[in-house]
């Protein structure tokens, strides 16, 4: 009672750890009571309890798991998710290296061994590989690993790591997914003579695809290239219009680039390219971005000149011709008639009815 209200009688409160024992002091039976403050213990203790539950929920909510190697006995302690995510039981895994690397994929596990050693020899700050590991049906996860060394020796030799492993089959798969259809999406654009490209406002450099470049005879690697580049290669005569039009781009004016040009090759071919391009747009509509694809069509605009140059003849032709000529759609309709036609019968082609055949 008496050590009770000394405590209370202290305006913060703190912990006490108080121990009572039996003493006979000169033939007089007394208790000797000893009190120790321990304040800073509990609350160091209650702050790791505190830590080590929101790891727990943090480790519950994103699925992932932890592990302590100790490098230096090759005792290993893994997390129960580590074990669930591979489908095995709380307790159905090995605490050692061993039950952990026989289960990695062998095309994978050269490079975890090999960037793990890098690590523990110190030549890297920290571990990171990303592998497929054995499941407990035989199939076959992805697994993120992440660690790092946080006790050497005197002599710089490992002796502690600690780190996370997270379960990443979906993003992997997902990852898998795209690259089929980035390829599938580049072989038929590759067929069809499309090249993409695209330019965040700001940057140097545009992003293209392989295809973009081989139109363009950019090296085969070079996956970008800069304005002052690509406008190099154009026609002098072209650069205004495609100026005009980014610039309208930029105003706000204009919803959609759409322009033919010519560009010179490094090999010196020339080819006549089509470009469409969209903007993309902020919140307060200033423009961020242009996407866009093109393509060359330097032999259908030489078709296109040649049918042309083929129909003006054959207009003079008809036009000159001494003989009176009508011509007619598949349905009999007349569309076209000669100065010696509207001669010889009185008659222009505005006089024909439309229904006449």
């Amino acid at each position: 009672q008496v050590v009770a209200g000394a405590i209370a009688a202290v305006a913060d409160a703190f912990e006490v750890e108080v121990h009572s024992a039996p003493l006979d002091l000169l033939g007089t039976d007394v208790r000797l009571l000893t009190v120790v403050d321990v304040t800073e213990r509990v609350r160091a203790a209650e702050a790791l309890q505190r830590s080590e539950e929101r790891l727990r929920v943090t480790l519950d909510a994103t699925g992932d798991a932890i592990y302590d190697w100790r490098v230096d006995t090759g005792e290993v302690y893994r997390s129960p998710g580590y074990a669930r995510m591979l489908g095995h039981g709380d307790d159905g895994m090995g605490a050692d290296k061993t039950s952990w690397i026989d289960r990695v994929h062998p095309d994978d596990r050269p490079d975890v061994e090999a960037r793990l050693a890098e690590h523990l020899e110190g030549r890297q700050p920290a571990y990171a590989a990303e592998y497929r590991v054995r499941r407990a049906d035989g199939s076959w996860g992805w697994i993120l690993d992440r660690g790092k060394v946080v006790e050497r020796d005197a002599a710089g030799a490992p002796r502690r790591m600690v780190g996370v492993f997270g379960e990443v089959s979906a993003r992997k798969a997902a990852e898998v997914s795209l690259l089929d259809r980035t390829m599938q999406l580049e072989l038929g654009m590759r067929s069809a003579g499309l090249g993409t490209w695209r330019w965040d406002v700001g940057s140097p450099t545009a992003e293209h695809s392989p295809s973009y470049a081989r139109l363009f005879g950019y090296d085969a690697p070079t996956r970008t290239h800069t304005f002052a580049e690509f406008m190099a290669r154009l026609h002098p005569d072209d650069v205004p219009a495609l100026r005009q039009q980014i610039a309208e781009l930029h105003a706000g004016t204009r919803d959609e680039m759409a322009i033919d040009y010519r560009v010179r090759r490094p090999d010196g071919a020339a080819v006549t390219v089509l470009e469409r391009g969209v903007p993309v747009r902020d919140a307060g509509g200033r423009l961020v971005r242009l996407l866009g694809v093109c393509r060359d069509v330097t032999e259908e605009r030489a078709r296109e000149a040649a049918l042309r140059a083929s129909e003006a003849e054959r207009r003079a032709l008809v036009e000159q011709s001494p003989l009176s000529i009508m011509v007619c759609d598949p349905a009999g309709h007349a569309v076209e008639v000669n100065p010696a036609f509207a001669s010889l019968w009185g008659v222009g082609f505005d006089d024909i009815p439309p229904d006449y055949t």
